[in-house]
């Protein structure tokens, strides 16, 4: 990834997840009008996905290229991705289900009710524009460039930056409630999971593949 794409990709998070929100508030304001919910996913994802894939279309275009290099090493990565990330979850929800009257998880429950009002607009969210947006994000700029310099500082701020912005809105409501916090743990397998599926696969179509199949399944 080059050096402006890694700028890019980092200072994108912040506004994907705030300054994006904003702006479409001051428009529907403007216009006067206000979307579904899921209509509104729609817009919000599809906007960062369109950006950073056109923004950042050389780490694409190579991420893509580097699929013939080794096919069945990304498959590898992508199905012990979804094993570490299956039996990382099983394992915190059980430790979760000690302190935790409910597991269902804020955000979690937020998807499924846009789902019920709209399944296909919500199933193009969740395993299509979602995964392309947060491992570009995370995995590729994120992850990528701390690496470079830690590897374990790569792991521990991904991870913790990918937990957080699932669940900022609900730990803003709360006040950083510590019984809130605990469902960022629920992201942990997952964030482990997708950073290592990018190291072994060396290239975002793994990950991106096995966030389309945890957000699927």
């Amino acid at each position: 990834m080059r050096k402006y794409e890694r700028v890019i990709g980092i200072a994108y998070i912040p506004v994907h997840s705030y300054g994006l929100a904003f702006v479409f508030m001051l428009l529907f304001r403007l216009f006067k009008t206000y979307p579904s919910a899921p209509t509104y996913d729609l817009l919000y994802y599809g906007v960062s996905a369109m950006f950073l894939l056109l923004s950042m279309n050389v780490f694409w275009r190579q991420s893509i290229r580097d699929i013939k290099r080794a096919p069945i090493i990304m498959i590898q990565a992508i199905v012990l991705g979804y094993v570490l990330e299956f039996a990382g979850a099983y394992a915190v929800n059980f430790a979760l289900s000690f302190v935790l009257a409910d597991l269902v998880n804020p955000n979690s429950a937020a998807i499924n009710a846009v789902a019920a009002i709209d399944p296909r607009a919500m199933a193009l969210v969740s395993v299509v524009l979602a995964p392309i947006v947060e491992e570009t994000m995370f995995r590729g700029a994120l992850f990528g460039t701390i690496r470079t310099k830690n590897r374990v500082a790569a792991y521990i701020v991904s991870v913790a930056a990918f937990a957080i912005y699932h669940l900022w809105w609900e730990l803003a409501k709360s006040g950083w409630n510590p019984r809130t916090c605990l469902y960022l743990l629920q992201y942990v397998p997952a964030g482990i999971a997708l950073a290592w599926c990018y190291e072994k696969s060396e290239t975002i179509v793994g990950p991106v593949i096995l966030h389309a199949l945890i957000n699927l399944l």
